[in-house]
């Protein structure tokens, strides 16, 4: 107050007037924003849900901006695989065949060792940033951070999310890299593979694993949409997948293929 003249003191007082109310409306808003994403999760809980798909589908309900949304969900599933999972058992389904798929996989080394660089490099560049600006040193730092729990809570989520096949559909959850369900009368083919690179084109359509090469690969009869890292949507009508058992997961979407009208 000292600083300001006493003739800018009038309208100093009325600015405060006008933003006071302003700000209580933006809090109220937040609270009930906060309320109704409650209220939503406890209506749409149920005994089988997955607890990630329910705050997914309540947000979804309470906020307007899908994609916002959709962001809110991944970084809330990050926090919750990387640090609240470590006493959670594999999600399965009651009538539905589980499919592990991080088990002969060499994903948790490749974590590992990505960790460790991320870890040695940040604190060396830290280190040099800080000397020139201690703000990019801590912004970069703080990135790599992120991107160690991000890796930490793809491979717990790997290990709680196994892929469920039952007659309906197939409910595909990658890690948190990919978060999709299948129908089965959807499923043009599913063979088992040796993985060649794929072109431009066919990666716009096409769901493949980070770093590590499929062994299965499901073909679809039309698009379907897919969650990828970030809440990022895509159309695929090609999902390659690393099972551990990919011949019995074959099997498996074969019986139900062949099946009268997969009843």
């Amino acid at each position: 107050m000292w600083i300001v003249p006493d003739t800018g003191q009038g309208t100093l007082d009325d600015i405060k007037y006008i933003l006071m109310p302003v700000e209580l409306m933006f809090i109220s808003y937040e609270i009930y924003k906060v309320y109704q994403i409650i209220s939503n999760f406890r209506r749409n809980r149920a005994v089988d849900s997955h607890p990630i798909d329910t705050l997914r589908k309540s947000l979804e309900e309470s906020l307007s901006n899908s994609k916002i949304a959709s962001l809110l969900v991944h970084d809330a599933s990050v926090f919750y695989y990387a640090l609240f999972s470590w006493r959670k058992k594999p999600y399965l389904q009651t009538g539905a065949a589980s499919f592990s798929y991080h088990k002969n996989s060499n994903w948790l080394i490749t974590i590992l060792i990505l960790s460790k660089i991320l870890l040695i490099e940040g604190i060396c560049i830290h280190i040099l940033l800080m000397q020139w600006s201690p703000i990019a040193a801590w912004v970069l730092s703080l990135g790599n951070l992120y991107i160690i729990i991000l890796l930490i809570a793809d491979y717990r989520a790997m290990c709680l999310n196994p892929i469920l096949v039952s007659k309906q559909e197939i409910r595909v959850q990658y890690g948190i890299q990919m978060l999709s369900k299948i129908d089965i009368d959807n499923i043009e083919s599913v063979s088992m593979i040796k993985f060649m690179k794929l072109t431009k084109n066919d990666l716009k359509t096409s769901f493949t694993p980070l770093v590590i090469e499929p062994n299965i690969l499901i073909r679809l009869k039309s698009k379907i949409p897919v969650i990828r890292l970030f809440g990022k949507r895509q159309m695929v009508d090609q999902v390659y997948l690393s099972l551990d058992k990919p011949h019995e997961f074959q099997v498996e979407c074969h019986k139900l293929m062949d099946r009268p009208n997969n009843i």
